[in-house]
């Protein structure tokens, strides 16, 4: 699949409105669409400023999002640091269960 650039100041400007609106579903689409961008700071950055969303669906699709961009290491950063609440913590084991990584399991 071909990565979206997010060089153009425009995409992320409408990204970014995308990821404050009301709606969830917006977001959940705002973020997905992000997760087809290349992993550059700024992108990175605006997919993690969901994952202290009011809606866990939201905080799930940041949560996949971090994945597509960065890999199972977004997720265990997730899991193993000590800034982020238990609820959040729950979603992305679940995550890292339906992906299949077992070497998480085998270290803890």
């Amino acid at each position: 699949m071909t990565r979206i650039s997010p060089n153009s100041k425009k995409v992320l400007k409408v990204m970014k409105n995308c990821l404050e609106d009301e709606n969830a579903y917006v977001k959940i689409m705002a973020l997905e669409a992000l997760s087809n961008c290349d992993d550059s700071f700024d992108v990175v950055e605006l997919v993690k400023s969901k994952l202290e969303d009011d809606n866990d669906e939201v905080k799930r699709a940041s949560i996949e999002a971090l994945l597509n961009l960065q890999g199972e290491k977004s997720i265990l950063e997730i899991i193993n640091s000590e800034n982020y609440p238990l609820s959040l913590k729950e979603i992305a084991k679940e995550i890292l269960e339906e992906y299949g990584d077992e070497e998480y399991y085998e270290q803890s």
